[in-house]
Protein backbone atom coordinates (compact mmCIF):
# COMPACT_ATOMS: atom_id res chain seq x y z
CA UNK A 1 0.00 0.00 0.00
CA UNK A 2 1.28 3.56 -0.11
CA UNK A 3 1.08 6.56 2.45
CA UNK A 4 -1.99 8.77 2.33
CA UNK A 5 -1.91 12.40 2.22
CA UNK A 6 2.08 13.13 1.46
CA UNK A 7 2.46 17.00 2.46
CA UNK A 8 5.07 19.15 2.57
CA UNK A 9 4.84 20.33 6.16
CA UNK A 10 7.71 23.27 5.68
CA UNK A 11 11.16 24.48 3.41
CA UNK A 12 13.86 26.04 5.17
CA UNK A 13 16.65 27.97 4.40
CA UNK A 14 18.58 24.54 3.90
CA UNK A 15 16.31 21.48 5.07
CA UNK A 16 12.65 20.62 3.90
CA UNK A 17 9.84 18.66 5.75
CA UNK A 18 7.16 16.66 4.53
CA UNK A 19 4.50 14.09 6.26
CA UNK A 20 1.84 11.49 5.86
CA UNK A 21 -0.96 9.22 6.80
CA UNK A 22 0.21 5.69 7.54
CA UNK A 23 -1.68 3.79 5.40
CA UNK A 24 -4.12 1.06 6.98
CA UNK A 25 -3.09 -2.46 5.30
CA UNK A 26 -0.15 -4.03 7.37
CA UNK A 27 3.67 -3.26 5.70
CA UNK A 28 7.35 -3.96 7.59
CA UNK A 29 9.31 -0.31 6.74
CA UNK A 30 9.13 2.67 4.40
CA UNK A 31 11.79 3.58 2.13
CA UNK A 32 12.72 6.84 0.57
CA UNK A 33 13.89 8.26 -2.68
CA UNK A 34 15.49 11.46 -2.85
CA UNK A 35 16.32 13.26 -6.28
CA UNK A 36 17.05 16.85 -7.10
CA UNK A 37 19.18 19.77 -9.23
CA UNK A 38 20.35 23.23 -9.19
CA UNK A 39 16.85 25.49 -9.69
CA UNK A 40 19.18 28.29 -11.39
CA UNK A 41 21.07 25.14 -13.73
CA UNK A 42 19.70 24.66 -17.34
CA UNK A 43 21.48 21.20 -17.57
CA UNK A 44 19.65 19.70 -14.61
CA UNK A 45 22.41 17.70 -13.99
CA UNK A 46 20.61 15.13 -11.31
CA UNK A 47 21.41 14.75 -7.62
CA UNK A 48 20.96 11.90 -5.37
CA UNK A 49 19.93 12.55 -1.66
CA UNK A 50 19.38 15.62 0.09
CA UNK A 51 21.83 16.13 2.56
CA UNK A 52 20.59 14.24 5.51
CA UNK A 53 18.23 12.04 3.42
CA UNK A 54 19.96 9.42 1.21
CA UNK A 55 17.92 7.87 -1.49
CA UNK A 56 17.41 4.35 -0.44
CA UNK A 57 17.14 5.33 3.52
CA UNK A 58 14.89 2.74 5.94
CA UNK A 59 12.18 4.67 7.94
CA UNK A 60 10.37 2.69 10.66
CA UNK A 61 6.45 1.76 9.66
CA UNK A 62 5.60 4.02 12.76
CA UNK A 63 6.89 7.11 11.62
CA UNK A 64 5.23 9.36 9.53
CA UNK A 65 7.16 12.13 8.70
CA UNK A 66 10.63 13.08 7.92
CA UNK A 67 13.43 15.87 7.83
CA UNK A 68 15.89 16.45 5.39
CA UNK A 69 18.48 19.00 6.10
CA UNK A 70 21.82 20.38 5.36
CA UNK A 71 21.14 20.42 2.00
CA UNK A 72 22.79 22.79 -0.63
CA UNK A 73 21.73 26.23 -1.37
CA UNK A 74 18.98 27.11 -4.28
CA UNK A 75 18.21 23.13 -4.72
CA UNK A 76 15.07 21.94 -6.35
CA UNK A 77 14.07 17.93 -5.43
CA UNK A 78 11.22 15.43 -5.86
CA UNK A 79 10.79 13.24 -2.48
CA UNK A 80 9.35 9.95 -3.20
CA UNK A 81 7.80 7.54 0.15
CA UNK A 82 7.47 3.90 -0.65
CA UNK A 83 6.34 0.84 1.53
CA UNK A 84 7.80 -2.45 1.64
CA UNK A 85 6.66 -5.90 2.89
CA UNK A 86 9.46 -8.50 3.04
CA UNK A 87 7.53 -11.60 1.77
CA UNK A 88 8.53 -13.93 0.51
CA UNK A 89 8.37 -12.23 -2.30
CA UNK A 90 9.31 -8.91 -1.01
CA UNK A 91 6.94 -6.59 -2.38
CA UNK A 92 7.07 -2.70 -2.88
CA UNK A 93 4.35 -0.24 -3.48
CA UNK A 94 4.03 2.13 -6.47
CA UNK A 95 5.61 5.26 -4.34
CA UNK A 96 3.86 8.24 -3.49
CA UNK A 97 5.92 11.67 -4.56
CA UNK A 98 6.19 15.54 -3.68
CA UNK A 99 7.79 17.09 -6.80
CA UNK A 100 9.39 20.80 -7.19
CA UNK A 101 10.50 20.99 -3.43
CA UNK A 102 12.43 24.22 -3.32
CA UNK A 103 15.34 25.34 -0.67
CA UNK A 104 16.31 28.60 -1.07
CA UNK A 105 19.64 28.43 1.16
CA UNK A 106 20.77 30.80 3.39
CA UNK A 107 20.57 34.80 2.19
CA UNK A 108 24.08 36.47 1.51
CA UNK A 109 25.54 38.96 4.15
CA UNK A 110 25.26 42.40 3.31
CA UNK A 111 27.62 44.30 1.00
CA UNK A 112 30.74 45.74 2.72
CA UNK A 113 32.86 49.15 2.12
CA UNK A 114 30.72 51.76 1.24
CA UNK A 115 32.67 54.65 -0.71
CA UNK A 116 31.68 57.73 -2.85
CA UNK A 117 34.10 59.27 -5.13
CA UNK A 118 32.97 62.42 -7.41
CA UNK A 119 32.67 61.75 -11.04
CA UNK A 120 31.84 65.52 -11.94
CA UNK A 121 30.82 68.33 -10.37
CA UNK A 122 27.15 67.03 -10.20
CA UNK A 123 27.74 63.49 -10.36
CA UNK A 124 28.83 60.99 -7.63
CA UNK A 125 29.47 57.43 -7.56
CA UNK A 126 28.46 55.18 -4.87
CA UNK A 127 31.02 51.87 -4.56
CA UNK A 128 30.78 48.70 -2.55
CA UNK A 129 32.35 45.21 -2.57
CA UNK A 130 30.91 42.08 -2.28
CA UNK A 131 29.07 40.06 0.51
CA UNK A 132 31.56 38.28 2.64
CA UNK A 133 29.04 35.29 2.34
CA UNK A 134 27.48 34.57 -0.48
CA UNK A 135 25.55 31.00 -0.54
CA UNK A 136 23.92 32.10 -4.30
CA UNK A 137 24.91 34.18 -7.78
CA UNK A 138 24.52 37.51 -6.90
CA UNK A 139 22.11 38.99 -9.59
CA UNK A 140 21.47 42.75 -8.94
CA UNK A 141 21.94 45.44 -6.01
CA UNK A 142 19.13 47.71 -4.45
CA UNK A 143 20.19 50.98 -3.71
CA UNK A 144 18.01 53.84 -1.65
CA UNK A 145 19.40 56.84 -1.20
CA UNK A 146 17.71 59.74 0.98
CA UNK A 147 18.71 63.07 0.46
CA UNK A 148 15.97 64.20 3.46
CA UNK A 149 17.23 61.91 6.59
CA UNK A 150 16.72 62.42 10.95
CA UNK A 151 18.68 59.58 11.20
CA UNK A 152 20.67 57.05 8.96
CA UNK A 153 19.82 53.80 10.69
CA UNK A 154 17.53 51.22 10.66
CA UNK A 155 14.17 53.39 11.80
CA UNK A 156 14.82 55.41 8.45
CA UNK A 157 11.98 55.07 6.20
CA UNK A 158 13.13 53.92 3.08
CA UNK A 159 10.06 54.40 0.91
CA UNK A 160 10.25 57.72 1.08
CA UNK A 161 13.22 57.59 -0.90
CA UNK A 162 14.67 56.79 -4.56
CA UNK A 163 15.02 53.44 -5.50
CA UNK A 164 17.99 52.69 -7.95
CA UNK A 165 18.82 48.77 -9.05
CA UNK A 166 21.95 48.16 -10.71
CA UNK A 167 24.04 44.57 -11.88
CA UNK A 168 27.68 46.45 -10.88
CA UNK A 169 29.13 47.22 -7.85
CA UNK A 170 28.55 51.50 -7.96
CA UNK A 171 26.30 53.58 -9.02
CA UNK A 172 26.03 56.93 -10.17
CA UNK A 173 23.80 59.44 -9.03
CA UNK A 174 23.20 63.62 -8.73
CA UNK A 175 24.40 65.10 -5.72
CA UNK A 176 24.98 68.28 -4.34
CA UNK A 177 28.65 69.09 -2.79
CA UNK A 178 29.24 68.67 0.43
CA UNK A 179 25.50 67.33 1.00
CA UNK A 180 25.04 63.87 3.08
CA UNK A 181 22.47 61.22 2.22
CA UNK A 182 21.77 58.23 3.85
CA UNK A 183 22.49 55.16 1.69
CA UNK A 184 20.92 51.50 2.12
CA UNK A 185 22.02 48.66 -0.27
CA UNK A 186 20.74 44.80 -0.74
CA UNK A 187 22.20 42.21 -2.89
CA UNK A 188 19.62 40.40 -4.97
CA UNK A 189 20.31 36.76 -5.69
CA UNK A 190 17.61 34.40 -7.72
CA UNK A 191 16.50 31.18 -7.06
CA UNK A 192 14.68 29.78 -9.65
CA UNK A 193 11.70 32.28 -9.76
CA UNK A 194 12.72 33.20 -5.74
CA UNK A 195 14.63 36.14 -5.09
CA UNK A 196 16.73 35.90 -2.01
CA UNK A 197 17.65 39.73 -0.64
CA UNK A 198 20.64 40.06 1.39
CA UNK A 199 21.15 41.64 4.75
CA UNK A 200 21.45 45.90 4.16
CA UNK A 201 23.98 48.24 4.94
CA UNK A 202 23.08 51.53 6.08
CA UNK A 203 25.81 54.15 5.88
CA UNK A 204 25.68 57.97 5.85
CA UNK A 205 27.78 59.09 2.93
CA UNK A 206 28.94 63.02 2.27
CA UNK A 207 29.34 64.30 -1.28
CA UNK A 208 32.81 65.29 -1.63
CA UNK A 209 34.32 68.07 -3.63
CA UNK A 210 35.01 66.92 -7.29
CA UNK A 211 38.52 66.92 -8.41
CA UNK A 212 39.03 67.45 -12.22
CA UNK A 213 41.11 63.69 -13.53
CA UNK A 214 44.49 64.04 -15.14
CA UNK A 215 45.40 63.84 -18.61
CA UNK A 216 46.49 60.16 -19.42
CA UNK A 217 49.75 59.11 -20.62
CA UNK A 218 51.64 62.88 -21.02
CA UNK A 219 54.96 61.64 -23.32
CA UNK A 220 57.43 63.86 -25.03
CA UNK A 221 56.93 63.35 -28.64
CA UNK A 222 60.09 65.37 -30.02
CA UNK A 223 63.18 68.16 -29.32
CA UNK A 224 64.08 70.69 -31.49
CA UNK A 225 66.54 73.38 -30.55
CA UNK A 226 64.18 76.31 -29.15
CA UNK A 227 61.12 73.92 -28.75
CA UNK A 228 59.97 70.74 -27.86
CA UNK A 229 56.60 68.98 -28.18
CA UNK A 230 54.25 66.91 -26.34
CA UNK A 231 51.23 64.45 -26.88
CA UNK A 232 48.93 63.11 -23.85
CA UNK A 233 45.39 61.18 -24.16
CA UNK A 234 42.16 63.00 -22.80
CA UNK A 235 41.22 61.47 -19.15
CA UNK A 236 37.51 59.61 -19.29
CA UNK A 237 36.03 62.68 -16.41
CA UNK A 238 34.81 66.16 -16.63
CA UNK A 239 36.77 69.00 -17.68
CA UNK A 240 36.05 72.50 -19.37
CA UNK A 241 40.02 72.99 -20.69
CA UNK A 242 43.46 72.20 -20.02
CA UNK A 243 45.96 74.91 -18.52
CA UNK A 244 49.80 74.53 -18.94
CA UNK A 245 53.14 75.58 -17.00
CA UNK A 246 56.80 75.58 -18.14
CA UNK A 247 59.43 76.31 -16.01
CA UNK A 248 63.60 76.18 -15.82
CA UNK A 249 64.29 73.45 -13.77
CA UNK A 250 66.99 75.52 -11.82
CA UNK A 251 68.34 78.53 -12.36
CA UNK A 252 72.18 79.56 -11.44
CA UNK A 253 70.91 80.73 -7.85
CA UNK A 254 69.22 76.98 -7.27
CA UNK A 255 65.59 78.97 -8.15
CA UNK A 256 62.82 77.61 -10.51
CA UNK A 257 61.94 80.68 -13.94
CA UNK A 258 58.75 80.37 -15.02
CA UNK A 259 58.98 80.62 -19.14
CA UNK A 260 56.77 82.89 -20.95
CA UNK A 261 57.23 81.14 -24.30
CA UNK A 262 55.38 82.24 -27.31
CA UNK A 263 53.31 78.96 -27.32
CA UNK A 264 53.56 78.00 -23.58
CA UNK A 265 53.37 80.71 -21.13
CA UNK A 266 52.02 79.87 -17.77
CA UNK A 267 48.61 80.16 -17.47
CA UNK A 268 48.17 79.32 -20.91
CA UNK A 269 44.11 77.69 -21.96
CA UNK A 270 44.03 74.35 -24.58
CA UNK A 271 40.45 73.50 -25.42
CA UNK A 272 39.70 70.11 -23.90
CA UNK A 273 40.04 68.24 -26.99
CA UNK A 274 43.11 69.02 -27.90
CA UNK A 275 46.28 66.14 -27.41
CA UNK A 276 49.39 67.95 -28.56
CA UNK A 277 50.81 71.04 -27.86
CA UNK A 278 54.56 72.50 -28.99
CA UNK A 279 56.43 74.90 -26.55
CA UNK A 280 58.47 77.22 -29.05
CA UNK A 281 60.79 80.23 -28.41
CA UNK A 282 62.55 78.52 -25.28
CA UNK A 283 66.57 79.40 -24.42
CA UNK A 284 68.93 76.49 -25.96
CA UNK A 285 70.83 74.35 -23.08
CA UNK A 286 68.39 74.90 -20.83
CA UNK A 287 66.48 72.21 -19.01
CA UNK A 288 63.16 72.71 -18.30
CA UNK A 289 59.59 71.07 -17.05
CA UNK A 290 56.38 70.90 -18.14
CA UNK A 291 52.81 70.63 -16.68
CA UNK A 292 49.67 69.99 -17.79
CA UNK A 293 46.62 70.37 -15.99
CA UNK A 294 42.58 70.21 -16.25
CA UNK A 295 40.72 72.57 -15.07
CA UNK A 296 36.77 72.95 -13.86
CA UNK A 297 35.28 76.83 -13.94
CA UNK A 298 33.58 76.35 -11.15
CA UNK A 299 32.37 77.67 -8.99
CA UNK A 300 34.48 76.67 -7.15
CA UNK A 301 36.84 77.02 -9.95
CA UNK A 302 39.26 73.67 -9.68
CA UNK A 303 42.28 72.00 -11.19
CA UNK A 304 43.78 68.85 -11.14
CA UNK A 305 47.01 67.71 -9.27
CA UNK A 306 48.65 68.06 -12.91
CA UNK A 307 51.23 65.68 -14.96
CA UNK A 308 54.95 66.80 -15.15
CA UNK A 309 57.26 65.66 -17.80
CA UNK A 310 60.70 66.77 -15.98
CA UNK A 311 64.61 66.82 -17.48
CA UNK A 312 63.36 68.38 -20.78
CA UNK A 313 66.81 69.74 -22.52
CA UNK A 314 66.19 72.16 -24.78
CA UNK A 315 69.74 71.71 -27.28
CA UNK A 316 71.40 74.18 -29.56
CA UNK A 317 71.75 74.69 -32.94
CA UNK A 318 72.62 71.83 -34.39
CA UNK A 319 71.23 69.03 -32.42
CA UNK A 320 68.16 66.60 -32.58
CA UNK A 321 67.89 64.30 -29.92
CA UNK A 322 65.44 63.10 -27.12
CA UNK A 323 67.30 62.73 -23.86
CA UNK A 324 66.44 61.00 -20.38
CA UNK A 325 63.42 62.77 -18.88
CA UNK A 326 60.59 61.71 -16.30
CA UNK A 327 57.00 61.83 -16.23
CA UNK A 328 55.69 62.65 -13.04
CA UNK A 329 52.17 62.27 -12.35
Amino acid sequence: PDVVNLTLVSADKDSFTVAWERPEVRFDYYGIEVTGHSANSSERAEMRGAGSCSSGTIIHPNQTHVTCSHIHACTKWRFTVLTYTNGPPVRTSLGASLSHIVVLGQEPDAPTNINIVAVSPSLRRLEWQLPRKVPQNIGTYVVNICDNFTSCDGEQNFTVCTEHETIERWLDFNSTTETSYCVRIKARARCGEEAIHSLAVTEEVKAPFFEPPDALNLSLEDVVPGSFTVSWEEPAGSFEKYWIETVHEKTSTGDLKHYNARSCANGTMLPSNQTRVTCDELETCTTVSFTLRTLVDGPPKRSSRGATIKNIFIPGKGYRALPEYAVEL
